[in-house]
């Protein structure tokens, strides 16, 4: 059996979870890699940079990939929609991973919104998403899916955690039966779909309006590394909050009847 011709595309700690698994398994062959930049801002601690320097492996811009051979294309945590064109090039096709569970939440701040809108939707529980790239973001068939349940002590980033195990699971289940393998992807749900861009997150600052459950579900929605918390005033003083402890210098506060910290 020939080795599958790979191109990878991604960034993040599950970006070089992934790649290194693809590296180590010998049925793969990575023949390029498009990255996040280098100057770019990171709240993760690892990155396939480090892979591809330490491997050699080309790194190539997404928008020039005609002349670079390959059988299948790998998106994970990468931060460009993907021109039609370009999905074309992959004869077994460009495959994401999303964290959404069957992709009824698509778009940015995915783990935000899922905390956000789960009294509301009634949904209390989040996912995640194997699928075959089309045009349209995040909208292309699905080879598989699994949900977690969140948590009421979950934050947006304790979320995106377990979201990252899970997903890793599953690439290391699926990937090869899509390279190797015939697979029949079915096509994602239409009714309660939702897709968020950034400009769609509300306003972070908790208002005295609201109930001790929703400034709860608004500090641990915001709860994220390198992200602007949820936050009030004090006077002309404004506190941010979290909900776990990072650090020595953070002091802990009760807020809705909540232990919190601030930021």
């Amino acid at each position: 059996m020939s080795k599958c011709k790979v191109l990878f595309l991604g960034s993040r700690d599950l970006g070089y979870q992934t790649l290194k698994w693809l590296i180590e398994d010998n049925r793969f062959d990575v023949v390029g890699v498009c990255l996040y930049p280098k100057t770019g801002k990171r709240f993760w601690e690892t990155d396939p940079r480090e892979l591809s320097r330490q491997f050699a492996i080309p790194e190539k811009s997404v928008e020039d990939l005609e002349e670079l051979e390959f059988d299948i294309g790998i998106s994970v945590n990468y931060h460009k929609v993907i021109k039609e064109s370009t999905l074309k090039l992959a004869h077994r096709g460009f495959w994401n991973i999303h964290h959404s569970y069957n992709l009824r939440l698509r778009g940015r701040n995915i783990n935000t919104h899922a905390i956000l809108r789960s009294s509301m939707d009634n949904i209390y529980y989040h996912g995640t998403t194997i699928h075959k790239m089309v045009a349209e973001l995040d909208a292309g068939p699905i080879v598989a899916s699994q949900a977690i349940p969140i948590y009421p002590t979950d934050t947006a980033y304790s979320l995106f955690l377990r979201l990252n195990e899970l997903a890793l699971s599953l690439f290391t289940e699926w990937i090869p039966r899509i390279a190797f393998e015939e697979v029949y992807p079915y096509a994602p749900p239409t009714k309660g779909v939702m897709m968020f861009k950034v400009s769609d997150l509300p306003p972070r600052e908790l208002y005295p309006t609201l109930t001790n459950d929703e400034i709860y579900d608004k500090v641990r929605a915001f709860d994220f590394p390198d992200q602007e918390p949820a936050y009030f005033y004090k006077g002309d003083k404004k506190i941010e909050l979290v909900i776990y402890k990072r650090d020595k210098y953070q002091k802990e506060i009760t807020i809705a009847n909540r232990k919190m910290y601030t930021a």
